[in-house]
């Protein structure tokens, strides 16, 4: 898996934080915190290729067991408890459903957050590897976020 990533991210040195990884990956957000897509007549700011490998590695994710499934589960068991209603998740799909969040809309919301996890993991042990510095994800610090995930290596 690590070398289908580097075949894709290239040097890790390209990405001196997490963010911008993230983003090269299309797991950054806007600016009003939605996920990027493509919209006609502008620049793509992601790899599309390598988006569509990280939905495959949450796809892998969902399937497996142990590892990243577990982290997965926590995430979505989390996002059924705080997204009871389309005004919950702030999704404009969802508040047409009879303000009810759909059971898609927090199962993607889930694997996305466990590949971005994911991504992270990656990039920290890629720079230790070569020697690079690493700092924490930029949430530590801010809005009660004080704790890391640490990195699972099953």
């Amino acid at each position: 898996m690590a070398s289908a990533l580097n075949g894709w991210i290239g040097d890790v040195e390209r990405f001196t934080t997490i963010s911008k990884l993230w983003r090269y990956s299309g797991m950054g957000v806007t600016e009003e915190g939605r996920a990027e897509k493509r919209a006609r007549g502008e620049k793509l700011h992601y790899n599309p290729h390598m988006k569509t490998l990280c939905w495959k590695i949450g796809e892998s994710f969902v399937k497996t067991k142990g590892g990243y499934r577990e982290l997965y589960d926590q995430f979505r068991s989390e996002y059924d408890e705080k997204w009871k209603t389309g005004d919950d998740c702030g999704s404009p799909t969802c508040k047409k459903n009879k303000n009810k969040c759909y059971d898609m809309h927090r199962f993607m919301a889930a694997k996305r957050k466990t590949v971005k996890v994911f991504l992270a993991h990656y990039w920290q042990k890629a720079r230790e590897i070569k020697g690079l510095p690493v700092e924490n994800v930029f949430i530590i610090g801010r809005d009660a976020h004080s704790h890391t995930i640490p990195i699972i290596e099953k």
